[in-house]
This record gives C-alpha cells, structure tokens and sequence, in this order.
C-alpha cells in the first residue's frame, strides 16, 4: 500500500470529523444543495437492446419458479411456456433450481453469469468469473457443470430458432423504449455523481422479468435489466410495454447506481461482515424483500439513497418525501443515516473526486453504529388529532440504557420532549400539539457507547372539529338547569343547543374549564318539555377569513320537563 494512499485515507477521514461530526440523521429536511454540474460531463446515451443469453436465463428462471418474475399475462409469455416448459426435466432446469435455492445463485447474479459467455447455444466463457460469481455459484467445478448443462439445453430447446423467430419483437419493444428514453441524461447524472467516466450502459429488455429487475456489470459494460410495467390489449393480442420516460430514468438510475456500489461492498465484505450487528433488528423484513444477509443490505440502502438524492434534485422535495417514506415503509431503517453521509459526499465533492474516495467514510459510519445500542424499528404514528400524536416503536436492545423521543421545532432542530432511564413503555403520546401543526419525531436510545435514533417520522394534525361530549347529566331546580360533563379532549368552549320543532337553536355558550368536570348553567327555563344537546367548538378562519365556530357532532339527548 503505497504512503500516498495511506495519507489520503487520513485526509478523508480527518474531513469527515470535521465536516460531519453528527450522528443526526436529519434526512427528512435532506439538503438541495446537490446538483449534478451541468452541463453533464457526458453526452454518453444508454443502448436499448434484447439478449439471447439474458433471454435464455429468464425463461430457466421462470421454470425453476424463481422469485420475483413478471406477473403479466401476454403473449409472448405463453408462447415461451408452450416452447419450453414441456423440458422441465432437463438438467440444466434441476441443477439451476439446486443453486438458486441452495447456493444462493439468484437475483442478478444468473444474468451476470450469463454476461461472461458468449451466444447460445456455444455459451463460450469470453470473460473469467468474477469470485462473487464463483462463490455463489458453488465453486468453479460447479460452474462448469452447470455450463455443460445449459449448451445441451440451447441446443435440444432449439432456443436460438425460437429467438430469431422472435427478433421482430425484441426489435420493437427496444425502439420504443428508446424514444421513450428520449433526451434523458441519464449517464450524465450517474457519471457527474459517482465520479467514473470509464464505463459503457446497455438496457437489456427482458419480458419475463419483474419491473423493477436487475443492475450488474461486466468489467468496465454496466446493465441494467428491466421487465415491463403493463400489457397493451389490442386487436387481439397481448404484448407488453415498458414504463413511461420518467420512470425509466429512474429505474436506470437506481439499477446503475447498484452495478457502481456493489462491487465496493463485494470486495470489503469480511470488514463489512463486522458490522453485521447492525442487520439483525430488519432481517425478518428483509428477507421478504430477498435480501438475505448485510451485505446486501447495505447495498440497498446506499442504493435507495443515492436515488433519494436524484429524486428531489430532479423532481422536487414532494416526490423525494413519498420516495422517503416508502423507504422508511419496506424497513430500511438506517436510511436517513445513510442519506445524511451522502449528503457529506455531494457537498463536498472537491475532496471526494469519486465514490471510491468517500467509501471508508460510509464503513467507519457503520462501525460507529454498532457501538451503540440496536435501532428502534416499527415506529409509527397510531393517531394523529388535536388531542395528541401517539406513537409506538419495537425497542430491539437487551442492554441497559434510556429512552428518549425528539420532536422537530420551528428551527429544523431536534429536541428533545421525553426521557426516561428505563424502557418499560413503547408507546407514548406527545400532547403538546395543535391543529395544522407538522411534526416529526424520531425515537432514540442512549447506551454506554452512544445514542441510536430511529429514521423520522411525520405526524400532521388535521383541521378536524373537535370530539363530541359525551355522558351529559342534568340536576334540575325548579326553573334552572345544571348540565355537568367530563371532557378529557381539547376545544375551546361548549354550546348548548335546544332541538325545538325540528330546528336546532342556539341556547348558551361558556369557555372550556381547566378543571375536568365542565358546567352549563341555564336559568329561567321556560315550562314545558325540552330537549337539549352540547357540541363542543373550536375557532377557525374560513375562506373569507373570518372568524368562526367549528362545532362537534352533538352530545347524547337530554329531555327535561319544567312543572309550573
């Protein structure tokens, strides 16, 4: 390792301490200051096209029930069902399935595989094995079994007739999916981000794949495999479409952005194995989204990031809010984490020329997190109103510690509105709040080694009328009338109304009382039979902004008869 590098490493270190010396994931109010430079350093396009080999390795997927696939209905999806399946006992199909499910030889890693060889039915190996590849694969012997198997497949399936016989399809779904691409710079945002200009990108489509597919990569060629978004019924047939321009964008983005990160979690996993603590709070959610260890994960969740940061640059903070959200939704729990220490990259991208630069950055990050206790996941907001925001959260940390809930002030800034030393309670609620107030809150615990906070969440009190009285009694003394209540809720006051030949009138209206039991007095009742109700009413501006009464719903009826 030459002294130069040596020296660079402690540069980035001791720039990262200055810089960011935080553990605040404040990522909720993530900064704009990001822009990829413009004009974009490239003018690099994406090539749209179909491949035998990818093609070929899609519909063995399909056959070994491999998970997720597209779960579209059209026809070229039948005819490769009518073609092939009727081999499901060749061994090239068994022995995929074995490795799939047993080696972990799934996900993009087939496609990469298949990327090395050259065209069906030869299948000759034109690039060596990467060790990911291998590893996964059960070892090279394996590999090499395997490969025997799938050129006896192409040949017996005839695969390469049925995919020329289908070189008209492949030919139109690419065409348009390359206008729908248009003048999308997509390569441009990629390379001006992660700092590499030494690459080449090609969009395989590949019909019998999920939407979302796959990124990989083959030295310096970048993939990105996607599936379709719908099936266009006309005339009869099926056929299916790829998503719309925007979509696509971001689909690349985020498919690339992979084949750019995992390489640098790849070749560090034994030191990023260390931080494996840090999966075990997510893993069960995890692995409903196949993503089956840390590393992984990781991947992910820098992955997610990364496209946060491109979202709200490129299409504002409202589309970066729902992108936020849904990432906090499928369990990604670091995410505003790790968003924060990209944050740190892309404002400071004189120092880190690329992202190779800033990786140690992101494993000491990760390796300050395991000192702490386990993070908070689950937090939710169960009921948000005027009354208060309750919260709850899975406390996931066996060692002693406090606990402390944050709320977001006026100023952007975290505060802190409960702590307690122990832990006994995982639910709360924050009481200090009013209509059309925005609040986020985040759920922290303080160990021996450091304070832990869970991702924000977003809590909005909603203009709501106040809840309604409940269980009104009356004492009655000769002509005047006690009405007495308990309201444990927030209004500003109550009204009393009469319900009188099928018209509501208004009677008497007092201020909401600090003590629990509230009182309206009324005097000089006529005699007769009443029927009486109370609402409870908060004040509000109307359109024309005025002031006026935002009543509840009414109480229970209270009959009362005055003798003379």
């Amino acid at each position: 390792m030459s002294k130069k590098f040596v020296l660079k490493c402690i540069s980035i270190l001791l720039v990262f301490y200055i810089l960011c010396p935080v553990f605040t994931s404040s990522s909720y109010a993530k900064s704009t200051d990001f822009t990829p430079s413009s004009p974009y350093s490239t003018k690099k396009q994406v090539v749209v096209s179909s491949d035998p080999r990818i093609e070929m390795i899609s519909i063995l997927q399909m056959m070994i029930g491999a998970w997720p696939m597209t779960d579209l209905d059209f026809d070229y999806l039948r005819e490769v069902q009518e073609t092939f399946f009727k081999f499901y006992n060749h061994p090239a199909v068994r022995m995929f399935g074995f490795m799939w499910y047993n080696y972990n030889f799934s996900q993009e890693i087939p496609s990469t595989f298949m990327l090395h060889l050259s065209d069906p039915p030869e299948l000759k190996i034109q690039t060596p094995f990467t060790r990911e590849i291998i590893e996964r694969g059960g070892g090279e012997r394996n590999l090499n079994d395997f490969l025997e198997l799938l050129r006896d497949f192409a040949k017996e399936t005839k695969f390469m007739d049925f995919y020329r016989d289908h070189l008209e399809f492949y030919q139109t779904i690419a065409e348009r999916v390359e206008k729908k691409l248009g003048t999308k710079n997509t390569i441009g945002m990629l390379e001006d981000y992660f700092g590499f200009t030494n690459k080449s990108y090609e969009l395989i489509l590949v019909a019998l794949f999920y939407e979302e597919g796959y990124g990989t990569h083959v030295d310096n060629k970048y993939f990105a495999l996607l599936g379709p978004y719908d099936v266009d019924e006309k005339r009869g047939e099926k056929k299916p479409y790829w998503a719309g321009p925007d979509e696509l964008h971001k689909q690349l983005l985020r498919r690339f952005s992979h084949a750019y990160i995992n390489p640098f979690i790849f070749n560090d996993q034994k030191r990023v194995e260390t931080t494996g603590k840090l999966f075990s709070p997510i893993s069960l959610p995890m692995r409903y989204q196949r993503i089956l260890n840390w590393k992984n994960c990781i991947i992910e969740h820098l992955v997610r990031s990364v496209s946060q940061s491109f979202t709200l640059w490129e299409y504002g903070k409202e589309e970066w809010e729902i992108q936020r959200l849904n990432d906090v939704h499928d369990s990604f729990v670091y995410i505003d984490y790790t968003s924060d220490w990209l944050n740190v990259y892309e404002s400071n991208r004189d120092f880190y020329t690329d992202f190779e630069e800033f990786y140690p950055v992101i494993f000491d990050n990760f390796r300050k997190l395991c000192e702490f206790p386990l993070v908070p996941t689950q937090v939710s907001v169960e009921n948000e109103s005027e009354n208060g925001v309750q919260l709850s959260w899975k406390d996931n940390t066996t060692e002693p510690g406090s606990l402390i809930i944050l709320r977001k002030n006026s100023n952007n800034k975290y505060e802190i509105i409960h702590e307690q030393d122990n832990r006994d309670i995982s639910i709360w609620t924050d009481r200090n709040v009013k209509i059309g107030d925005i609040c986020w809150y985040k759920i922290a615990i303080r160990g021996d080694g450091g304070t832990i906070k869970s991702y924000a969440i977003k809590a909005i009190i909603p203009s709501y009328p106040p809840l309604s009285p409940e269980n009104i009694a009356f004492t009655q003394n000769e002509s005047t009338i006690t009405f007495s209540f308990e309201y444990p809720y927030k209004a500003e006051g109550f009204t009393l109304f009469e319900f009188v030949d099928n018209e509501k009138k208004e009677i008497a209206s007092v201020d909401i009382s600090e003590e629990p039991n509230q009182e309206i007095i009324l005097a000089n009742v006529l005699e007769g039979d009443h029927v009486y109700y109370i609402c409870s009413y908060i004040t509000v501006q109307n359109r024309e902004l005025e002031t006026v009464k935002l009543f509840s719903t009414a109480s229970n009826f209270v009959s009362v008869t005055i003798i003379p």
